[in-house]
Order: structure tokens, then C-alpha cells, then sequence
């Protein structure tokens, strides 16, 4: 599911506006996971370094925190085009 919303921003501009909208959108389609109580914390951060700008590259961390687990799972999906 996140990598087939992240494809809708492949043509976009690599700039803070767009990830601004990423991750809001991102953020309020994960929280159907705890809303289900299949976790107790979801979020993802967004975010593009200046040399990953140069290179075409938006970076995403998924950070899950599972019922009754203390355990998180970072998620890093890297998009380039």
C-alpha cells in the first residue's frame, strides 16, 4: 500500500511542499493499523538530504511499534527514478 501511494509522486518536485503532502497522506492511511489495534504506534517521516535532491531520491521511514512488543521496526524505502 505505501509503496503503490508513494508511486503517485514519482513526477513530482523533490521540495518540502511535496513532502509535506506525502507524509500527511502516508501518515493518515498507516493509522488504520492502530485504529484496528493491529499496533499501538504508526508514523512515518519523510525526508530528502540536499545531495538526495541532486540524485532524484525521497527517503521514507516507517516506524511500527506492535501490541505487546517492546520492539520497533524501522522500514526505509528509498524512490528514485
Amino acid at each position: 500500500e505505501t509503496e503503490e501511494l508513494l508511486s503517485d509522486y514519482r513526477l513530482e518536485f523533490n521540495d518540502k511542499d511535496t513532502q509535506d503532502s506525502i507524509s500527511y497522506n502516508l501518515n493518515q492511511m498507516l493509522q488504520k493499523w492502530t485504529a484496528n489495534r493491529a499496533c499501538t504506534a504508526i508514523s512515518a517521516q519523510v525526508y530528502a538530504s540536499e545531495y538526495d535532491r541532486q540524485t532524484r531520491t525521497l527517503r521514507v521511514r516507517i516506524s511500527v511499534q506492535f501490541n505487546y512488543v517492546i520492539e520497533r521496526i524501522f522500514v526505509d524505502i528509498n524512490v528514485k527514478r
